[in-house]
């Protein structure tokens, strides 16, 4: 009797790991990203400045997404300005519309131009782009996504 206990157990949960394991491989939709909202000054330590941001995310999916491991160069004018880091994974809702506060480093690399076209920024209108990856992840599928010229506007 145990021996048919272990086997029906076994059985069920062959079938929950291939029901998993199938259900991830369904497509994911790309996330539609808006421009940032706010930018928060959380401090600077070294070359690296803190910020918050904030950024409009919609998630087309029904199923939550984790973001983490953003590595994205950012350049202003075609002038390497340096790294964006995430600092905190993100998790999204998934069906869901919603402003996320996003931790972010940003490495400084060319302190001479790069700096300077970073803070013309401020009064005018520069042209600030990131190119990179990022891991998303959704239970057991993870990818990592390319981020080609994306465009932050103010």
């Amino acid at each position: 009797m145990k021996f048919r206990s272990i086997s029906v157990f076994a059985t069920i949960l062959i079938l929950a790991l291939v029901l998993a394991a199938t259900s991830g491989c369904s497509k994911i939709e790309r996330l539609k990203v808006g421009s940032v909202r706010n930018v928060s000054f959380k401090g600077m330590e070294n070359n690296a400045i803190n910020l918050e941001v904030t950024v409009p995310i919609e998630n087309p999916n029904s199923f939550k997404l984790k973001i983490k491991n953003a590595d994205m160069k950012l350049t202003s004018n075609g002038t390497e300005i340096g790294r964006i880091k995430q600092i905190n994974d993100l998790v999204i809702a998934g069906k869901s519309t919603k402003e996320y506060p996003v931790n972010v480093t940003v490495e400084l690399t060319n302190l001479n131009g790069g700096l300077l076209s970073a803070m013309r920024f401020f009064n005018s209108k520069t042209d600030l782009r990131m190119n990179g990856t990022v891991k998303v992840r959704s239970f057991i599928y993870a990818k990592t996504v390319k981020v080609e010229d994306y465009k932050l506007v103010r």
